[in-house]
């Protein structure tokens, strides 16, 4: 799943113009959130009161689904800061939110091409390519890829263990991707996570066993 993680691209300087206009396209059109993603807040950093009375409004904002009011908060927040990590975060859960794959994934790109092996940033990116409902964005093998590296550098995030569920359900190879997503919630129960992020996980763990189910009938 879209992870909470720490922000540890502190001081990353991200160009604007492809992803920006990107932003500004989402903007412009009269769209809404087409796919519900339970914990996508939690890509936002972990303590927002230590946000800026901005960057807490649009937290609030991306928690309560209201997308395009956040993007229309954070379009003049990271014009007026260009290098604003935190922004740039939120504005990935928001375009994740109203569907905008394409502008989360350059945005992600950017942010990786100075951090390559930051966790948060390798989940998401696996997130978005094994969830996107456009066909074009698709890349269940990447998100496998991407999974794999995130939890090498973080094995015990259940956000992570969520993810590599999704992106082997995605492929198919429903036995993984129930590992995987017992992995999660039992390292969510040991986390004492939220109560609608466990019910989050319990609902993938039972996807994927009756996934397994159903192709151990068949075969």
């Amino acid at each position: 799943m879209i992870m909470r993680f720490p922000l540890l691209v502190c001081s990353c300087l991200l160009g604007v113009s492809s992803a920006w206009a990107a932003l500004e396209l989402s903007l412009d059109l009269d769209t809404t959130a087409n796919q519900e993603l339970e914990s996508l807040s939690a890509s936002l950093p972990a303590h927002s009161a230590e946000l800026d009375p901005e960057l807490r409004r649009c937290s609030t904002l991306v928690q309560q689904r209201r997308f395009l009011d956040a993007l229309a908060i954070l379009r003049d927040k990271i014009r007026r800061e260009p290098d604003n990590v935190e922004a740039r975060f939120m504005a990935v859960s928001a375009f994740v939110g109203i569907g905008r794959y394409q502008a989360a994934e350059t945005l992600l790109e950017q942010m990786m091409d100075k951090h390559p092996d930051n966790p948060g940033l390798l989940n998401n990116l696996a997130w978005i390519y094994a969830t996107s409902d456009s066909p074009p964005m698709r890349d269940p093998p990447r998100a496998v890829e991407l999974a794999r590296r995130a939890l090498m550098l973080s094995p015990m995030s259940y956000h992570i263990w969520s993810t590599l569920a999704e992106a082997h359900f995605a492929n198919r190879d429903y036995p993984r991707s129930l590992r995987a997503a017992e992995e999660a919630l039992r390292l969510c129960v040991e986390d004492n996570a939220p109560p609608a992020q466990r019910i989050s996980y319990e609902r993938q763990v039972v996807k994927c066993r009756e996934a397994v189910l159903a192709f151990s009938i068949i075969e």
